[in-house]
């Protein structure tokens, strides 16, 4: 998608070759009235003495704080060499408003004929702001004389030529359909940054940059155009305006770069780059301004190469630390400043004027549709990377939430913890403090310190099981032998459980084999299934039945006690519950939450069966996934 997104800003880039080629003009020479012409008449007076300056087809003139007159002697046979149904193309900089007037061979002057978006047809209107164009009228030109009235804020830049018509027209159609296709694309993609997952950083910078390449280049042309737009304003007025917003709009694009891909704080030699750069284009928003006094012109110019300098130094110093994104921004900017050079040094070198006006608007489109490209190749990049980055939040949530749970259990363990070591703790305190004074014997000492003991190991098993519950298998033994392991839980509950009322049945391969589930959490949950079993199943019998094989577990025990009552069923296997009836037994209520933690790490299920006409049941059954392998369900 992004190479044919590429391969259409390609032709568009061919589009505009095509119309700069299809709308090339012949250079048509103007004379240049002294300053010291005010008014028509005083034009008219001085073309008809012929005392007129030599004619030149490049026209560049310092600040111009009034209005100057620039007039074309009659064609007569060159008229020839003009293209039929001729239009007059100024390629201006700095120019507010042109009136054209022709001038008859007897001295009459046809009435102005101001160049105004409201009154020009659409044939003569362009939508690029750096040309303006006349309709001449072919029959006039071999002996009327043409007439150019201009006004101006800062310094005047005129390249006038003639084109047909047809290819002048063609040449504005194709111009809009840049425009109105590099809007299209822009809004475009800005809209998919924008709603393509979540609005990061990345994304935000790439749908500013979308939109404010054609939209801000477009937006800085109309203000250039206030004049034409608002003929009953003055131009010195809408002058003003004009220097005043094109430089505030051009502060605040640099700007928005610096506050949308602000480095990180450990570069601060980078984040001091973009920080400098935002404030100087800043301060130099009203130094536009200057261009409408002759006597600080240079002051203006000054400040404007020094900024420039300063990008094109200091930016590249900063170009292997900064991001890709920054990268796409620092190379607009120093595309932008290298071809503005011509534009701001005029002053000292005014050869560098026709340089500016014939390649900066040419070169500045080329450089905003090769960024477009670069922007596009990268949001391309980030969209494909959408789904991927979706799964990873996803996966960091839910581990947010487990960590938060496991923190919250552990919490509520602590507490606990402290709670019943307390008891053990005082009774210590107690036992030495009689030994010590003699109320108590030796051998009832060792008695209390004994039961002491056994309290304390019941403490540190609860503590065991916890941890074993969220053991994360990097050590487990999946090869043992389960007959072995069975002989191992009875033994370590000798003294709590009666193997003459266990009824058991194993089916499993004989002696070491692999299993599905590792050894260290198939121990404890059949410890903690055997242990409540015999704890809460009263003087009943017990039956435990085992199946094991490396692709399934199924284990069963049950007891002939009072069973739970269909109030509690779902409450079981809470962490700290147990049943009111039995609170005169000893235990803590973590067994079956342990148990239940630990055969849904490896991916089974533990469930609770009712037993008729009483006692109570409990199931696992643990499978492997298919296609994959016993470590894969820890």
């Amino acid at each position: 998608m992004t190479k044919a997104l590429a391969g259409i800003l390609l032709s568009i880039l061919l589009l505009g070759s095509g119309a700069a080629s299809a709308a090339s003009s012949v250079p048509l020479g103007f004379t240049v009235l002294p300053d010291q012409v005010h008014s028509w008449e005083e034009a008219v007076s001085l073309v008809v003495s012929r005392a007129l300056p030599p004619v030149r087809t490049d026209i560049h003139l310092g600040h111009q704080p009034r209005a100057r007159w620039l007039v074309a002697l009659p064609l007569g046979p060159d008229i020839a060499r003009l293209p039929p149904a001729p239009i007059l193309t100024l390629n201006v900089a700095n120019l507010d408003l042109v009136e054209l007037a022709y001038l008859a061979p007897d001295g009459t002057l046809a009435p102005p004929r101001p160049r105004t978006g409201d009154t020009l047809p659409l044939g003569e209107r362009d939508v690029i702001g750096a040309t303006l164009a006349f309709r001449l009228e072919p029959d006039l030109l071999d002996d009327h004389a043409l007439m150019l009235r201009v006004t101006t804020i800062g310094q005047l830049s005129l390249l006038p030529g003639v084109t047909d018509a047809a290819s002048f027209a063609l040449g504005q159609a194709r111009s809009l359909l840049i425009g109105g296709m590099l809007a299209a694309l822009a809004g475009l993609f800005a809209l998919l940054m924008l709603f393509a997952g979540v609005a990061t950083r990345d994304r935000r910078f790439l749908a500013f940059v979308m939109l404010s390449v054609p939209f801000g280049v477009t937006g800085l042309a109309s203000i250039g155009q206030l004049a034409y737009f608002l003929p009953s304003v003055p131009a010195w007025m809408t002058g003003r305006v004009s220097s005043a917003l094109a430089y505030l709009v051009t502060a605040a694009l640099i700007f928005s770069f610096y506050v949308i891909i602000r480095p990180q704080p450990s570069r601060w030699c980078l984040r001091r780059f973009w920080f400098t750069l935002a404030w100087l284009a800043l301060l130099l928003s009203p130094v536009g301004l200057t261009d409408l006094h002759p006597s600080i012109a240079w002051f203006n110019n000054s400040v404007q190469l020094a900024f420039i300098a300063f990008v094109l130094i200091y930016g590249p110093l900063q170009w292997r630390g900064t991001s890709a994104l920054g990268r796409i921004a620092l190379a607009y900017l120093l595309a932008t400043c290298a071809t503005g050079i011509a534009v701001v040094a005029r002053t000292w070198f005014p050869g560098l004027a026709s340089l500016a006006v014939t390649y900066f608007w040419p070169i500045n489109l080329v450089m905003q549709s090769l960024m477009l490209i670069a922007v596009l190749t990268v949001s391309g990049r980030l969209l494909a990377e959408v789904p991927e980055q979706t799964r990873r939040l996803e996966g960091a949530r839910q581990a947010r939430l487990r960590l938060a749970a496991l923190a919250r259990k552990f919490s509520g363990l602590l507490k606990v913890v402290s709670h019943e070591i307390r008891n053990p703790a005082s009774s210590l305190r107690f036992v030495a403090t009689n030994l010590r004074r003699g109320v108590l014997s030796p051998e009832d000492a060792a008695t209390d310190l004994i039961r002491i003991s056994n309290q304390l190991s019941d403490i540190v098993r609860g503590i065991q099981r916890q941890r074993d519950a969220f053991t994360d298998g990097s050590a487990a033994d999946y090869t043992y032998d389960l007959r072995e392991k069975l002989a191992q839980v009875q033994g370590t509950l000798a003294g709590r459980i009666d193997p003459a009322r266990l009824d058991l049945e194993v089916c499993a391969a004989s002696g070491a084999a692999t299993h599905l589930v590792d050894a260290s959490r198939l121990v404890l949950v059949l410890t903690n299934l055997l242990d409540n079993a015999f704890k809460y199943g009263g003087r009943g019998r017990v039956r435990m039945s085992l199946s094991s094989t490396p692709e399934r577990l199924e284990l069963e025990v049950a007891d002939q006690g009072q069973g739970i009552a269909a109030s509690d069923a779902e409450r079981i296997f809470d962490q700290f519950w147990r049943d009111p009836r039995h609170s005169h037994i000893p235990g803590w209520g973590l067994g079956l939450w342990a148990s239940r933690s630990a055969v849904e790490s490896l991916g089974g299920v533990i469930e609770y069966i009712p037993r008729h006409p009483q006692g109570a049941g409990f199931r696992v059954r643990v499978t492997r996934l298919r296609g994959a392998d016993s470590h894969a369900l820890v």
